[in-house]
């Protein structure tokens, strides 16, 4: 019961299976915010419990729910994948199997949610990215030390949790 009110009321088999994923992306992160890699395994396992989800909903009869999401997920995987190519150091393959993964989920409220979902994780590391520079601003003069790489699953997670959870909400 309680990871369903954490997870905005949903289903209990949704919001387990949400639960774990989201877990799996969030361990994955702090990892990525130490060592600048996210695990390939775990956004591959939280993509897995997607998977199942999409069964447990085409058994519900609402199959359209996952093909959607399915299909902003290739989408905007796509977009992601071209900002990798375009330029590997600032965006990794590691954020785009996680931009993936995460707009499996969010899609399934809704390809308005996953527009607030980037909105979101992009208005995220921009806060992030001006305090860091803030800060290293503030520092510079005295440490001379140089600028650290914010990762961006970090963010990717917070945004897509953040709109997960108030999509419950907003939909009704």
């Amino acid at each position: 019961m309680t990871v369903a009110l954490l997870l905005g009321g949903r289903e209990h088999a949704d919001s387990i299976l949400a639960g774990a994923a989201f877990g799996l992306c969030a361990l994955n992160t702090l990892i990525d915010w130490r060592t600048m890699t996210l695990i390939p395994l775990w956004s591959h396992l939280a993509g897995v419990l997607w998977i199942v989800q999409a069964g447990v909903y085409t058994v519900r009869g609402t199959w359209q729910i996952p093909a959607a999401a399915a299909l902003c997920a290739l989408v905007l995987g796509s977009c992601a994948a071209g900002v990798h190519r375009a330029s590997p150091q600032s965006f990794g393959r590691g954020d785009v199997r996680l931009i993936v993964v995460l707009t499996l989920w969010v899609g399934n409220s809704g390809p308005f949610f996953v527009l607030l979902f980037v909105g979101c994780a992009s208005a995220l590391q921009l806060v992030a990215f001006a305090v860091q520079e803030i800060k290293f601003r503030m520092r510079a003069a005295a440490l001379r030390e140089p600028r650290r790489v914010l990762p961006f699953g970090a963010a990717l997670v917070a945004g897509a949790w953040s709109i997960y959870i108030g999509s419950a909400y907003i939909a009704g």
